[in-house]
């Protein structure tokens, strides 16, 4: 089985050759790190598929990440020239890659005490030492740039399709899950999220990692230990993120044991370890963390919905009507599919966001295939297995949760059940799927129209 598994990997030339290509301008420390992570993606998903004996694992790995990287690679050059001065779209690139050159100046030991006990820090204390262990590292060979950080980012981003492709697994045949799986990989967030120097690419790897062992539960023995370390991690990069991520490990205990145990039992000892996870993270760090998060949630407004009139004018809706037209307008971003493009003064904007306006074209048809089931055949949700309607409910649950806050970089850690949900969806549509996405696409044109009209009105 693990031989048919490490077969037909032809986009690992693809890696080699960008990697080489970035060292020219990053150094050689660069390759040696980009050899350092695909060595560990090879083992990790040997590791985790590797007697599953299907080589669609590898091969996905192998292309998300060369991929990735060269599109971070051709915004870096043409973006960035001082990271501590240049930034695309996202101003904190510039705050993170500072706080990592300031922990680089210490020891691999200090820094952990650094990153944990300092303030500027302890608010995602896995994350800055992590960073700036990365850029110590280079610097101790030939010099940190921000490549070696987007390095990271597009490693992760590509892991995170090779656990969209095993959660599909679970239910459909290779070939369908495998194209299936490079549809999201390209199509969806990912492919713009994997260039930018933040941590929400990290979260999201942790959650479809945990997604794919709730999913996988009948054949996944090692969720009963993992799902509750990769929370503890997650706290470290952003701790709201991280307790969400707790709640998966009560309904992975459900799964797994409803036939063998006592369900009630099953969930008390989910909470329990929900409650361990606490323990672990250090109750003072976890309770400090949580008081600055609602502190600084506390500070958002209107403005933090949409930088758009339209979606200001959403808050003027009756309370229920309001936040369903706030969790719509948050799933169709950006919003405009021109918002990364202009202004053009704004530098920081530029035409090469454009997968981000695909990915919000994607986005929307995949809600349409799942409203459309909805409202023509609902009771076909009835047969949909019991795994995939739970994770399917709490990525509903975080939409809500996340209305003050809405930002497509947090919620798409979970977004890997709602397009299991839409897979399955169109599915059930079978001829008329087409039809049913290109109308998905006519009502964003349509919503489009209305704003403009707004735009004109002001």
């Amino acid at each position: 089985m693990m031989k048919g598994f490490f077969q037909d990997s032809p986009y690992a030339t693809l890696v080699l050759a960008i990697s080489l290509l970035v060292s020219l301008t990053s150094g050689g420390s660069f390759l040696l790190m980009a050899l350092a992570w695909v060595l560990l993606g090879v083992g990790l998903c040997a590791l985790v598929f590797g007697n599953s004996g299907d080589p669609g694992y590898l091969k996905l790995f192998f292309l998300c990440f060369g991929v990735y990287l060269s599109y971070s690679f051709m915004i870096d050059l043409v973006k960035i020239s001082d990271p501590y001065v240049d930034y695309f779209r996202y101003p904190d690139q510039k705050g993170f890659f500072d706080r990592a050159s300031k922990l680089a100046e210490f020891g691999f030991v200090d820094m952990r005490h650094e990153a944990y006990e300092e303030f500027e820090y302890s608010e995602l204390p896995l994350f800055s030492y992590f960073t700036g262990c990365i850029q110590r590292m280079a610097n101790l060979i030939d010099g940190a740039t921000l490549m070696h950080q987007k390095l990271h980012v597009a490693w992760f981003a590509a892991m995170c399709q090779v656990f969209v492709y095993g959660s599909i697994r679970v239910f459909f045949k290779q070939k369908e899950s495998f194209r299936y799986a490079c549809v999201y990989a390209f199509l969806g967030h990912f492919m713009f999220f994997s260039l930018v120097f933040l941590r929400d690419v990290h979260v999201a790897f942790l959650y479809y990692f945990c997604t794919y062992m709730v999913l996988a539960h009948k054949r996944v023995s090692y969720g009963v230990w993992l799902i509750p370390l990769l929370a503890w991690a997650c706290m470290g990069l952003r701790f709201e993120s991280g307790l969400f991520l707790a709640a998966l490990y009560p309904v992975f205990l459900f799964l797994k044991f409803q036939h063998k145990v006592n369900t009630a039992f099953a969930v008390f000892a989910g909470v329990v370890m929900v409650g361990a996870v606490l323990v672990l993270g250090g109750y003072r760090s976890v309770s400090s963390s949580a008081e600055r998060t609602l502190t600084r949630y506390e500070h958002y407004s209107v403005d933090g919905a949409s930088s758009s009139s339209f979606g200001k004018k959403l808050y003027s809706l009756p309370w229920g009507a309001r936040h369903l037209a706030i969790i719509g307008f948050n799933q169709m971003q950006p919003f405009p599919l021109w918002a990364d493009f202009v202004p053009v003064s704004d530098e920081s904007k530029s035409a090469l966001a454009f997968p981000h306006a695909i990915a919000g074209i994607f986005w929307v048809c995949v809600w349409g295939g799942i409203l459309f089931v909805v409202a023509t055949r609902g009771r076909v949700f009835k047969k949909f297995p019991l795994s995939v309607l739970i994770l399917f409910g709490m990525s509903l649950l975080l939409l809500y949760l996340m209305v003050s806050n809405a930002d497509t970089r947090r919620m798409m850690a979970m977004y890997l059940p709602i397009y299991l949900v839409s897979v399955a969806c169109y599915r059930v549509i079978g001829p008329s799927a087409k039809r049913v996405a290109w109308g998905s696409v006519g009502c964003l044109v349509v919503l489009h129209f209305v704003y403009w009209i707004l735009l004109i009105g002001k």
